[in-house]
């Protein structure tokens, strides 16, 4: 049995690892998309805003569908609808009907991440839950190492900037040859049954939501999302066309996801309660990336993004965790708050830095990132940890 669920734990991976590469992916498709559609500072931020309601959507959605489906079919038809999705992007639609599609490709891998960490939960237990959990989180990061530097050196070859959805969307069908003859067999063996004790009610939400220490759980993660969101499809705009390097932004962008990716492979093991390390490393994070951004040295930005990333990475398995231990009578919904504040961060981010931009600069909005950050830092001094 532990050899099948490792199986069925590599779908979930390879899932989403696909949703990485597309998401991560837009901080360097953005200047081609601006320069393509001719977009004015208030559109530069839509696709990336319509790829995160779409994913928020999902979220709530998917409260109402579990236990009318089992989470491996589910998982399947998302992945294949985030493959299918993407091939339409690649034939350089209208601006309206692109916005469209990244808002359908949102709630397909929307689907994706909210049911991966439950999946994960149910595949494993114990330590070995906590250990596959982080990995699970970092196979975001691993998708955002390769995915700036793949595409941006194939963009700067031959490659026109509409056929890296090509490549993305190949990716998935190389993955396709493992994940469903393996999720197959996974729907076979699935036991949802107690997804039935999952349904909404009234009272659930009132203790939830009447939860101070639950509503600063989800305001630092929201913070944390804005400064996630602005860093990620910001940083390489401003690096290459305000700080004038264009070789650096792509490789800022992967080196921010390879810190991210180490922070969250190692901070579980770390001898630190989940909650003092979102207050020392959000605030810490905030303090080292402001001068980065002031310095107006692409170097100097470069490595405080990075930094910020190797301290404050692993900030949203963590709250994911304490809030999941805190509301345990229901996990699904305890994930998925926190999960719609991910998204709703990482939509305003984007979408404030591209409004700053035509009154102020990309530094000004980008700013905004770091007292985001602090902000996420100081909403969880009011949680209270655990020994």
């Amino acid at each position: 049995m532990e050899r099948k669920n490792m199986l069925y734990a590599l779908c979930v991976f390879l899932c989403l690892i696909l949703f990485a590469l597309f998401s991560t992916s837009q901080g360097v498709m953005l200047t081609p998309l601006v320069e393509h559609y001719g977009l004015v500072e208030s559109q530069q931020g839509v696709p990336s805003a319509a790829l995160n309601i779409g994913c928020a959507a999902a979220l709530i959605t998917s409260l109402f569908v579990m236990g009318r489906m089992s989470k491996p079919r589910m998982m399947l038809i998302a992945f294949a609808a985030t493959v299918i999705l993407i091939l339409p992007l690649s034939l350089k639609p209208s601006f309206a009907v692109l916005t469209a599609l990244y808002l359908m490709v949102g709630v397909a891998v929307g689907y994706i991440d909210t049911l991966a960490s439950s999946a994960v939960e149910d595949l494993f237990h114990g330590k070995m839950a906590a250990r596959m959990m982080g990995a699970l989180h970092a196979m975001f990061g691993i998708g955002g190492i390769i995915s700036p530097v793949v595409m941006g050196a194939l963009m700067k070859g031959s490659l026109p900037w509409n056929q890296v959805y090509l490549v993305v969307a190949g990716v998935g069908l190389v993955f396709a040859a493992y994940v469903f003859p393996v999720g197959r067999g996974w729907i076979r063996d699935a036991v949802d049954g107690k997804t039935e004790s999952l349904r909404l009610n009234g009272g659930m939400l009132k203790r939830f939501f009447g939860s101070r220490e639950q509503v600063l759980i989800l305001l630092a993660v929201l913070m944390y999302a804005y400064y996630l969101g602005g860093v990620t499809v910001w940083s390489e705009r401003y690096i290459t066309t305000e700080l004038h390097h264009e070789q650096l932004g792509a490789i800022t962008l992967s080196l921010f996801w390879m810190g991210m990716t180490a922070c969250r492979l190692i901070a579980p093991f770390v001898k630190i309660s989940p909650v003092r390390y979102i207050q020392t490393t959000a605030i810490a994070g905030a303090v080292i990336l402001l001068p980065g951004i002031l310095s107006g040295n692409a170097y100097l930005m470069c490595g405080a993004a990075v930094i910020s990333a190797l301290l404050a990475g692993a900030a949203i398995p963590m709250m994911i965790h304490v809030s999941c231990e805190r509301f345990s009578e229901n996990t699904m919904l305890a994930s998925t708050a926190i999960l719609l504040c991910v998204y709703a961060g990482q939509a305003l981010g984007p979408a404030v830095i591209g409004q700053m931009e035509g009154a102020f600069t990309i530094g000004a909005g980008l700013l905004m990132t770091v007292a985001a950050l602090g902000l996420s830092g100081a909403c969880a001094l009011g949680i209270h940890a655990k020994k």
